[in-house]
């Protein structure tokens, strides 16, 4: 009797799943095929090929040499590109491996979280990409005899990942009301909507039936 006890406590400790069955990280496709799916590829792409594409741009001789830092907010701009490349691929591996946590499991709804972050995130990088292409302009008209078309390419990246930031928040808010209205509506079919002294609402449960036949 002890030796099973013994067994059994073995296979139960030094067999146990790194995660409960429930919290299991199981490989979804499909939400990728989804319209925010879609965006934050979308981002991802925008932004891979700006930075690098940014990064990997220098000119010079032995008298001189420039790069993108050179140019205003050209590490402005760097710094939003690989962040937002950073971002979306972290979402993009979060949305394949763990979407029903990020729905159950955070307190705030993570739509209303990705269109916060979207959307600051698109207003910083038009602050960036404007100011890099406006000092850009200003550097083309000036007779340099470097070749600035991949850096105008950067600029171009930089102004679609805002657009792609863009549409990312206004999906993402359309989530988040779907959302919100499911829930309202699930609790008006639940119960009727009530109101307290103080002035909020509450759904409340419906009469509970009488226990008792209904005599004729």
């Amino acid at each position: 009797f002890c030796s099973k006890l013994l067994r059994q406590y073995a296979i139960s400790h030094y067999h146990r799943p790194l995660l409960p069955a429930r919290m299991a990280l199981k490989l979804d496709i499909q939400v990728l095929k989804t319209p925010n799916g879609i965006l934050q590829l979308v981002v991802w792409l925008i932004s891979l090929l700006g930075f690098a594409v940014l990064a990997s741009w220098d000119c010079g001789n032995r008298f001189f040499s420039v790069d993108y830092t050179d140019v205003d907010a050209g590490g402005f701009l760097m710094a939003m590109l690989v962040i937002a490349w950073l971002f979306s691929s972290a979402v993009v591996l979060a949305y394949l491996l763990a979407m029903d946590l990020l729905l159950t499991k955070l307190p705030v709804s993570w739509w209303f979280l990705l269109t916060l972050a979207s959307g600051l995130w698109a207003f910083l990088t038009l602050i960036a990409a404007s100011i890099f292409a406006a000092d850009l302009d200003d550097i083309k008209d000036s007779d340099s005899p470097c070749d600035f078309e991949a850096l105008e390419f950067a600029a171009v990246m930089g102004f679609f990942s805002m657009l792609a930031e863009i549409a990312v928040a206004v999906f993402a808010f359309l989530e988040f009301r779907k959302g919100t209205t499911d829930e309202q509506s699930k609790n008006e079919i639940n119960g009727v909507t009530v109101t307290n002294v103080d002035g909020e609402t509450s759904a409340a449960s419906p009469p509970t039936p009488s226990m008792h036949p209904t005599t004729v």
